[in-house]
C-alpha cells in the first residue's frame, strides 16, 4: 500500500513538472477579441527596444563606429518595415484615426506620424534625439522628454505641455 501511495505521488509530480512541456504554449493562446494590429505593435516596441539598446551599448563603448552604424542601419529598416505594415493593417480595419490622443486612449495605434521638429537656425527636420542639426550643426538645446518641445535649461517645466523638467536627485 505504501508503494502505491509513493508512485501515485509520482506520477502527480512527474504530471505537474511536465505539464508545460506537453500543454498548449502561452503564446499560442490568443484572444478572440484582439486587434489584427497586436502583434505588430509588440514587433514595434521591440524594434524600438533594440534602437535603444543598441544606443546605450555603443554609448558606453561596446561598440565599434562601424558595427553601430551597420546595426542602426538595420533595426531601423526593420523598425520601418513594421511601421508600414501597422500603417497598412488600420487602414485595412477602417479604424477612424482622426484624434492620436483619442486613438492611443483607445487602444488604436496612431496612423498618422507625429510631426517632425525642425531647427530654429536653418529650418531643417531633425529627430527628438538629436542634439545638434544634421544641415547646418547648430545646437538645438535640451528638448522635453514628453513631448520634445524646445526647453531652456532654466526651464523648470516644458511650456509646450507643462511636463516637469527637473530630474529627481
Amino acid at each position: 500500500m505504501t508503494y502505491l501511495a509513493i508512485l501515485a505521488m509520482m506520477l502527480i509530480a512527474f504530471a505537474l513538472v511536465g505539464w508545460p512541456l506537453v500543454g498548449p504554449s502561452q503564446g499560442a493562446r490568443r484572444t478572440a477579441g484582439g486587434a489584427p494590429w497586436d502583434d505588430l505593435i509588440g514587433e514595434r516596441d521591440a524594434a524600438y527596444g533594440a534602437i535603444r539598446d543598441l544606443d546605450f551599448e555603443y554609448e558606453i563603448g561596446n561598440l565599434s563606429d562601424s558595427d553601430y552604424q551597420g546595426l542602426r542601419d538595420r533595426y531601423r529598416s526593420e523598425a520601418a518595415a513594421t511601421l508600414q505594415k501597422l500603417d497598412s493593417v488600420v487602414e485595412e480595419s477602417g479604424v477612424a484615426t482622426a484624434s492620436p490622443t483619442r486613438a492611443a486612449s483607445e487602444g488604436y495605434p496612431s496612423a498618422k506620424p507625429e510631426a517632425s521638429l525642425s531647427c530654429p537656425s536653418c529650418g531643417g527636420t531633425t529627430e527628438t534625439s538629436d542634439c545638434y542639426c544634421c544641415n547646418c550643426g547648430a545646437q538645438l538645446g535640451q528638448r522635453c522628454p514628453n513631448c520634445a518641445g524646445a526647453t531652456q535649461e532654466q526651464d523648470r517645466f516644458c511650456a509646450a505641455c507643462g511636463c516637469s523638467l527637473e530630474t529627481a536627485a
